[in-house]
């Protein structure tokens, strides 16, 4: 998994061809977003989560870390909403900065290749070509 980070996308595709040098892109692109979105939801929405008090005080009570501690008129619970739409935007901003290195090519060989079965074995090359000119 360290080496998804270290090595660059030149050296990927050198080695392993473009769609993994595109799918190694897409998980760089989604660990980074899902480390923020834990750093967020961890320093924001845990604190405001536990700061409620309508379930028990256990310190070990799971509910107490859900959105189900809070009030139902709480003004906190924006926050929650607004946290989502900022997961939103950044997902959204890290999926287009994934998409914007991919660069297509007009040539694709699976435009250009026929595949053809069924030919006798004793054909020659040129039969075949002037048979599709």
């Amino acid at each position: 998994m360290t080496s998804t980070f270290q090595r660059n996308d030149e050296e990927f595709y050198e080695r392993c061809g473009e769609d993994a040098t595109h799918y190694l892109s897409f998980q760089r692109h989604i660990i980074c977003l899902l480390v923020i979105a834990c750093i967020l939801s961890v320093a924001v929405i845990l604190p405001v989560n536990l700061s409620g008090n309508l379930l028990d005080k256990d310190p070990l009570s799971f509910g107490r870390t859900t959105i189900a501690n809070l009030h139902h008129g709480d003004s906190l619970l924006w926050l929650h909403t607004v946290i989502a739409v900022v997961y939103l935007v950044l997902t959204v901003i890290f999926m287009r900065h994934h998409i914007s290195d991919i660069k297509y090519k007009e040539e694709n060989t699976v435009k250009q290749t026929l595949f053809v079965t069924g030919l006798p074995k004793d054909v020659d090359k040129e039969t075949i070509c002037s048979h599709f000119r």
